[in-house]
């Protein structure tokens, strides 16, 4: 996964105190959040549990003045993160696409001189929003 990419030699190290399970995790969110850094690397080590570490790892793992209980927040947080990026990754591909779709229709909409006319004397304030989503969308895209 990391064949192509430029990282530091410290995210190595830091990656190899991890199962192997909790590596491929690990560089996958930072793939998908784009951010290889050795910082995003020890806290993903940081809130990893101890079964997902290994040998010494397990044994350093620093709490670094933070109790027991806000680990186990923190942990649940970064669960919960987690799933919903992935959830978010998953839809994006479908959003794009209903976003493009929707705004050709809205474009062709507008480019038809007798919808136009109709809109603009019933729903003005419709077709300015319109107006401002097909120009955002043509910049965008």
């Amino acid at each position: 996964m990391l064949r192509d990419r430029r990282f530091s030699i410290e995210l190595s190290k830091i990656l190899r105190r991890m199962i192997p399970l909790r590596q491929v995790e690990c560089v996958e969110l930072m793939l998908s959040a784009n951010n290889l850094t050795v910082a995003y690397a020890r806290a993903l080590q940081s809130v990893s549990t101890p079964d997902q570490l290994v040998g010494r790892a397990k044994q350093k793992r620093k709490n670094n003045g933070v109790t027991q209980e806000q680990m186990a927040k923190m942990e649940r947080e970064m669960s919960n993160v987690q799933t919903q990026y992935k959830l978010a990754e998953q839809s994006y591909g479908e959003d794009m696409l209903n976003f493009v779709l929707t705004r050709g229709y809205v474009s062709k909409l507008l480019e038809n001189s007798r919808v136009l006319r109709f809109l603009e004397q019933r729903h003005a304030h419709v077709v300015a929003q319109f107006k401002i989503l097909v120009q955002t969308a043509s910049q965008e895209l």
